[in-house]
Parts: C-alpha cells; sequence; structure tokens
C-alpha cells in the first residue's frame, strides 16, 4: 500500500498480556509518527481504558487471560456509543480461516497475523483508517484484502 498517513493525531490502544510484545508494536507506533499510545494487559483493562479515552484505533490480541480480545471485540461492538467509533485489529498467531471469518463478521476492522511485520502493522491502520477491513497473512490473497 503506497499511501502515507499523519498518525500522530491518531489515539491508539495496544493489548497483549506480553509485556514484549507490547513494547514491540508501541515502538513501531511510534517509528510511524504515533504519538498519543496507551498500553493494556488484558481485556478487561481494554475495556476500561476504551471507556476513559476516545481510542481510534485499539491493537488486541486474541489469545489473553481473563478476556480474550475477541471477547472485548464482541463487548465493544454490543456495547455501542460508551466505546465511541474504536476501530479493532486483532492480532493473532491462530489464523484458521473459521476464526478470520469471525472476527471479521463480528465486526473487526482487521486481522493480522503474528509474527507481523512493520509493514503490514502499517497496511493494516492504513486501511483500518480508509475505512476498509484489513487481513494480512495466509488469507489475505484468498480473502482479497491488502
Amino acid at each position: 500500500m503506497s499511501v502515507k498517513l499523519i498518525l500522530s493525531d491518531l489515539q491508539f490502544l495496544v493489548v497483549d498480556d506480553s509485556t514484549f510484545m507490547r513494547r514491540l508494536i508501541v515502538t513501531v507506533l511510534k517509528g510511524f509518527g504515533a504519538r498519543h499510545i496507551i498500553e493494556a494487559q488484558n481485556g478487561l483493562s481494554a475495556l476500561d481504558a476504551m471507556r476513559a479515552n476516545n481510542v481510534d484505533i485499539a491493537i488486541i490480541d486474541w489469545e489473553m487471560p481473563e478476556m480474550s480480545g475477541f471477547e472485548v471485540l464482541k463487548a465493544v461492538q454490543s456495547g455501542g456509543a460508551a466505546f465511541g467509533a474504536v476501530r479493532i485489529i486483532l492480532l493473532t498467531a491462530h489464523t484458521q480461516e473459521s476464526r478470520v471469518l469471525s472476527a471479521m463478521r463480528t465486526g473487526a476492522a482487521g486481522f493480522l497475523c503474528k509474527p507481523v511485520s512493520a509493514r503490514r502493522l502499517y497496511d493494516g491502520i492504513v486501511t483500518c483508517v480508509l475505512g476498509h477491513t484489513a487481513i494480512s497473512g495466509d488469507k489475505a490473497d484468498r480473502a482479497h484484502f491488502i
């Protein structure tokens, strides 16, 4: 994708139970020019962060203790105005087609496969901002996204 976005005004939420993964994604986002980044280590904290902040894009790991990224997605979709217009990108190593389709049907704005490259992350963010659905990884070619 050759679109250049200015990400400095967007509010990001990075959610992963792995401190390493959160730091990695935050570092990449800062490299893209993002300045407003919140971190959460689980789904429950993510929901609190989304209620308290005007989050534009949440990048959420699927597999987490207490509340999975998919459960966060469902809660946000059913929560309406309480969560604003947040767009959720799910990040996971589990790329079964049924999981990808389930996420998209539930309202995910993107689905990125671990390990995710900086380029794929950027492309996923661009696609979300432009209002399309982003799928990256093995399923991308079959789904005709990114």
